[in-house]
């Protein structure tokens, strides 16, 4: 008798996909997450056909998500505490904004891999941030490039004053009292 072979992939169970027509078969790494049975066909020289399947097996995914990307923001100073970053991950992706290690929101990419995250509430300064991505089984990317962003809050407005005598002909000046510390106004 003769024998066939049938190693068929699948992404959920249902639609299956033959990758491979003989006995054996290596796994590639487009394998990855998804569900593989083999289908054996068996043919006697007195036209008896049977045809087995296996059982199917996941073949786990280990590989991780590629960098975040693109990231943005409105303005890279900004008085704004709670700033709204953009980006591009991988599609369904859990991706977390960071500023060294300390993580300030995370959301999950859109079908198109787009995801936005408004950051929790910074203080005054410089930060650095980058974004990570995590796929549905638990990989995680590498830290995306870095985004500088410096958050200045209005700590108040500059004063002025007049000096000099109120009389006519006498040139009056502008002192500036306080510097405006956030030059917002």
């Amino acid at each position: 008798g003769t024998l066939s072979y049938s190693w068929q992939t699948s992404n959920e169970g249902n639609t299956w996909t033959e990758v491979g027509k003989e006995s054996t078969y290596q796994i590639a790494s487009t394998d990855e997450g998804k569900s593989i049975k083999a289908v054996i066909s068996y043919k006697d020289e007195q036209g008896f056909e049977e045809q087995v399947t296996t059982t199917t097996i996941t073949i786990p995914d280990k590989t991780a998500p590629n960098s975040p990307t693109s990231l943005t923001t409105t303005a890279t100073t900004t008085n704004d505490a709670t700033p709204t970053i953009n980006g591009s991950a991988e599609a369904g992706s859990t991706v977390k904004l960071y500023n060294g290690s300390t993580l300030l929101g995370s959301t999950t990419a859109d079908s198109n891999g787009a995801f936005s995250i408004t950051s929790r509430e910074l203080s005054e300064g410089n930060y650095s941030l980058t974004a990570t991505a995590t796929d549905d089984a638990g990989n995680v990317s590498l830290p995306s490039s870095k985004l500088s962003l410096k958050v200045v809050l209005n700590d108040g407005d500059a004063s002025f004053s007049i000096s000099g005598t109120a009389a006519v002909g006498n040139t009056l000046s502008i002192n500036e009292e306080d510097a405006d510390p956030d030059g917002t106004g």
